[in-house]
């Protein structure tokens, strides 16, 4: 969702914002951290697929109102900016004008026991 996440960069201007903004985008868990976590818990990465899917929204408003956005990452979101979740919102909904479209990288991790 690089995307999205460099306008929501550029509307935050507290680098306390940035932080918590940060720690969110990095916080997910990638193919490495996978397989680290499978070898501590003696599993073998047995098969990994990675894709890259784009999803589209005719704009911001429509992203911030989409059935998946809302259960999975707009709570979180909002919680980078405690206190500001109005006003910084608004600007976002502001700047995402047009279509909208998000790259999400997403990854099938198989593994089997040793």
């Amino acid at each position: 969702m690089r995307e999205f996440y460099d306008v929501f960069r550029s509307v935050l201007e507290d680098d306390d914002d940035l932080t918590h903004l940060e720690e969110h985008i990095h916080h997910r868990a990638t193919v490495p951290d996978v397989r680290t976590l499978q070898e501590r818990n003696d599993f073998v990465l047995r098969r990994v697929v990675e894709r890259k899917v784009v999803m589209r929204f005719a704009n911001g408003a429509a992203l911030f109102n989409h059935h998946f956005i809302k259960l999975a990452f707009l709570d979180e979101w909002k919680k980078t900016v405690p206190g500001k979740v109005e006003l910084i919102f608004r600007e976002l909904q502001n700047r995402l004008t047009g279509e909208v479209r998000l790259t999400i990288p997403m990854a099938y991790v198989e593994g089997v026991t040793v």
